[in-house]
């Protein structure tokens, strides 16, 4: 299955759930029916993604090296609208580099971690499931051991020593857990955070036994929550609520009045 049959497939992904999660029912409705945003660190992440993913003709098809410094010339305007209209993503030379550096730290923290082999038909696995309440969801692995058993993301970052608050504060708990509903085969999953920038530090963040069920329990109620949100209210943004937060706030631990010592 490839990327646009998957994407045409009507089921719950992680994108929504994690927003959901995190941002409240409007988040929701962003991920579902907002403009898709596209940041230069989104579309690097993305060239990382192909570097370690795709066959090196896909990678080409996916991404095309900039012959310009920049786009300021009216040819080099015209060539880019020309790469746009394509659908290629453009990228430069030092950044084609430096996602190679990534994707192979990103291969060999995985083979480190008893992924048993390396081939194209490991990758970019798509699957769809039914859970509780007749909910569908989808999801697409990065990468997945030859049994299954174990999944494997890449996540890149800007420091690996925030790689496991940057897990939870981003609810990749939730993702994993959806994963794990997808391919009932997975025991664990293996979240793989490298630098974006030398020397590439690794850091790999797993869930497994009980951890890994509960995120499939919390991954299963955010779905059939969603499910029933965009059920209910379609594409109507005003339906989704706007609060995120109304509580009687009380004065943290934390807070410590130094300047006013011996007032």
């Amino acid at each position: 299955m490839n990327e646009t049959e998957y994407n045409e497939i009507d089921a719950i992904r992680a994108t929504q759930l994690k927003a959901l999660a995190t941002g409240g029912d409007l988040a929701l409705w962003a991920a579902t029916f907002g403009e898709k945003a596209d940041t230069a660190a989104m579309r690097f992440g993305r060239l990382c993604h192909a570097c370690a993913l795709l066959s090196d003709a896909d990678l080409d098809a996916a991404f095309v090296l900039s012959p310009f410094a920049d786009f300021r010339t009216k040819e080099a305007r015209e060539w880019k609208a020309a790469q746009i209209e394509k659908g290629a993503d453009i990228c430069t030379e030092a950044e084609m580099q430096t996602a190679r550096s990534v994707s192979d730290a990103f291969k060999l923290a995985a083979e480190r971690e008893d992924a048993d082999g390396w081939s194209s038909n490991d990758t970019e696995v798509s699957a769809v499931a039914e859970i509780a309440g007749g909910v569908k969801i989808k999801a697409r692995a990065d990468l997945l051991s030859t049994d299954r058993s174990i999944l494997f993301d890449l996540k890149t970052t800007s420091s690996v020593m925030e790689a496991e608050n940057q897990f939870w504060r981003l609810r990749y708990d939730i993702q994993a857990g959806l994963y794990a509903l997808a391919f009932p085969a997975v025991r664990e999953a293996k979240f793989i955070f490298v630098e974006t920038s030398a020397p590439f530090r690794v850091a790999v963040i797993s869930l497994t036994g009980e951890d890994l069920e509960e995120a499939k329990r919390t991954a299963q109620a955010y779905a059939i929550r969603a499910a029933d949100l965009l059920k209910r209210n379609g594409s109507d943004r005003s339906a989704y609520a706007a609060e995120v937060a109304n509580v009687e706030t009380h004065r943290p631990l934390w807070i410590v009045d130094r300047f006013l010592d011996g007032v």
